[in-house]
């Protein structure tokens, strides 16, 4: 971590150009802290053209002075271990409206990757792979933008249903989602997915697997049939989407309800963390909000008493 002190400054926007992009947190009190949020900034060293997380902690404010004016200003400029962004290897709108939640800046790129499973795969062994596959093909020259400064870190998951160690693909058609769906009726499955992380420059790579166990509800071949029709199964492993409030398919669930949309949060929290990153945001809670649902597993997954 980089530390850039800027002493006897009596107007930090003077340094700090886009300084309104901070939400500051009671800076009349000594120590208080600053919120996170990415910016530009000029510096002697130049400009650090993509934006950066940084904290800024002040010391010794001044009230009288107003908003923004301190003695004393240390600077921790996230730039070793911090991505000024993530690259999601996917284009699932499921997976960008998670993993936004975070509260980190990133794009999304979607690489070419077979995802046939190999025979006598089991169905966790075939997520983890095709995430380390989704991620090692987000990496390349390519893809996307890319920083020499190991600014990115790239963010791959894949999910599977499977059934009785039978994994559920996405549907080719109606027909074929139809018929995942009246598989899956009244029946309990398990969703599994493998989510990867990997710094480009470093090669450092964590991968994490999430498992969920699903029960479907006994829904009717007329409500079968309106889903079906609405088009809302043709994207999706087990031809269902667990977040549908028309259809809601499911009448029960063990583990993470993220996981069963296609990104398990918690799971990813980790792995930045293992990484050095600290999402800005709660993740249970803004997951909570997003889904409406209260979960009983994020303490554990995020090994939190």
């Amino acid at each position: 971590m980089l530390s850039v002190p800027v002493s006897g400054t009596p107007h930090l926007d003077q340094h700090l150009p886009q300084l309104a992009l901070i939400h500051m947190v009671n800076p009349a009190v000594p120590g208080s802290r600053l919120s996170t949020s990415p910016f530009s900034v000029q510096f002697d060293q130049g400009l650090w053209s993509r934006p950066r997380y940084v904290t800024i902690v002040p010391f010794n404010a001044i009230a009288s002075q107003g908003v923004g004016h301190f003695d004393d200003i240390k600077m921790n400029a996230q730039t070793d271990t911090h991505p000024t962004y993530l690259v999601l290897a996917s284009q699932s709108p499921r997976r960008r409206e998670l993993l936004a939640l975070l509260g980190l800046p990133f794009e999304a790129t979607a690489p070419a990757v077979a995802e046939t499973p190999r025979v006598g795969e089991l169905p966790d062994e075939l997520v983890l792979r095709l995430s380390r596959a989704k991620a090692q093909a987000a990496s390349g020259p390519s893809q996307g933008k890319r920083d020499e400064e190991n600014a990115a870190v790239i963010v791959a998951c894949d999910t599977v249903v499977s059934l009785n160690g039978i994994v559920l693909g996405k549907p080719r058609d109606g027909t074929e989602a139809a018929t995942t769906l009246r598989r899956l009726r009244g029946r309990s499955h398990t969703v599994y997915s493998g989510v990867t992380l990997l710094q480009p420059v470093t090669g450092e790579t964590v991968t994490a697997l999430a498992v969920t166990r699903v029960t479907i509800r006994r829904y009717s071949e007329q409500e079968l049939a309106r889903y079906v029709a609405s088009g809302d199964s043709m994207d999706k492993a087990g031809a269902y989407a667990i977040q549908n409030a028309a259809f809601h398919p499911v009448a029960a669930l063990e583990g993470c309800f993220a996981n069963v949309m296609g990104l398990p949060l918690c799971h990813l929290a980790l792995g930045l963390q293992a990484l050095g990153i600290e999402p800005p945001a709660d993740v249970p809670a803004a997951c909570q909000s997003h889904t409406r649902r209260r979960c009983t597993t994020h303490a554990t997954i995020l090994r939190k008493p």
